[in-house]
């Protein structure tokens, strides 16, 4: 397993996250957001590579996060967890459609750029 780390320390992210939250007044409610990003079996993709591309998703993101990448079900996926309150601006994370859309439209680009698969919409 892969694991890293973007404005905070893996061994330290909590303590950061909460100190992010704090500093904006925002400790109640959602605390965090975990996506899973799993790739085709028949993808030829190695875990560093797939770490590098869960890496890069959290780049454009105002956000703390931890990326974590393994096999743990057979197929490689990365685990990605981000702080609820951005360090940018203190905006809380809504989860809206628009949201997840721009988390999607990254890593498909991502996985574009790899060459490997994207789902298709309405196909599961």
């Amino acid at each position: 397993m892969l694991v890293s780390a973007k404005d905070c320390l893996v061994e330290s992210a909590y303590q950061q996250m909460m100190l992010t939250k704090n500093t904006f007044g925002k400790t109640t409610g959602r605390q965090y957001v975990h996506f899973i990003q799993s790739f085709a079996p028949d993808d030829k993709l190695t875990l560093k590579v797939a770490h590098e591309i869960g890496q890069r998703m959290l780049a454009p993101l105002n956000y703390q996060g931890v990326v974590a990448t393994h096999t743990n079900t057979g197929i490689i996926h990365n685990h990605i967890v981000l702080n609820s309150v951005s360090t940018h601006d203190g905006h809380k994370w809504q989860l809206s459609k628009d949201d997840l859309q721009t988390i999607k439209n990254i890593s498909d680009e991502l996985c574009l750029e790899y060459g490997l698969s994207v789902i298709q919409k309405g196909r599961g």
